[in-house]
């Protein structure tokens, strides 16, 4: 287990990621905010790894449209994105066969480069056959039977709210 603090420990969750073997083809994540600069969703996608991620939905776009738009466009067999709306505020990254992050990090820049932020990453030998392996297991399983998968469709009503809003405020 580590201590992942950033700038505090010298443990950065970027270079965690980085350090992730070609051998872990899956990352699931359940995180609430992401924004289109985490470098997260690119770094999963140009190295290969099937990513299930679930994000809040809220009329405030904690997850930033260009995030569902660059899943979506990715395809069915590189990323799946589903949204919760309502109370969610996980922060849990799951690299399967190589660890998980369980913190207070969003998916956003400054959340793995410039905020203090604290978690803990645990080796997949601390998770694999253990309770922790379970207990995440139905983290995800609870997350997956709430969640509304991503769509078009729902892209499309998200920018026309976007629009709105906009005009509103200007």
């Amino acid at each position: 287990m580590k201590l992942v603090m950033g700038e505090i420990n010298g443990v950065w969750l970027l270079d965690l990621m980085n350090g992730a073997p070609e051998s872990c083809d899956r990352v699931t994540a359940a995180v609430a905010y992401a924004t289109s600069n985490s470098p997260f969703f690119d770094h999963c996608l140009e190295n290969k790894r099937y990513l299930e991620f679930y994000g809040l939905l809220d009329e405030d776009q904690a997850v930033a449209i260009a995030v569902m738009e660059k899943l979506l466009a990715a395809g069915p067999f590189a990323a799946s994105c589903h949204l919760i709306k309502g109370h969610y505020h996980p922060k849990v990254i799951w690299w399967h066969g190589y660890g998980a992050y369980i913190g207070s990090a969003n998916l956003t820049s400054y959340a793995w480069s410039a905020n203090v932020e604290c978690g803990v990453f645990y080796d997949e030998e601390e998770i694999s056959g253990t309770p922790l392996q379970v207990q995440l297991e139905l983290l995800f399983d609870r997350i997956r039977q709430i969640s509304k998968p991503l769509d078009s469709d729902l892209v499309k009503a998200l920018k026309k709210l976007q629009t709105t809003a906009n005009a509103a405020d200007g």
